[in-house]
């Protein structure tokens, strides 16, 4: 009975340590600096800021990969 309860013991704690971490993985969000929009990945952020800085505008092609 006491290996059963140990067992149960720490079942418990790897779930709770499974779930604190999942709650401190954070991923990286790249934001245009000019209209302000967030995009998971920096290669579509970049794309953003260039149209922003030569178009004065929004690229719905680049604004479909935002997140916000």
């Amino acid at each position: 009975m006491k290996k059963i309860a140990l067992h149960w013991k720490i079942i418990i704690v790897v779930i709770i340590l499974i779930t604190c971490l999942s709650y401190y993985t954070e991923s990286t969000i790249y934001k245009c600096t000019i209209c302000e929009m967030s995009f998971e990945e920096k290669e579509w952020s970049d794309k953003c800021q260039e149209w922003c800085e030569n178009h004065h505008s929004c690229n719905a092609e680049i604004t479909k990969y935002s997140i916000k």
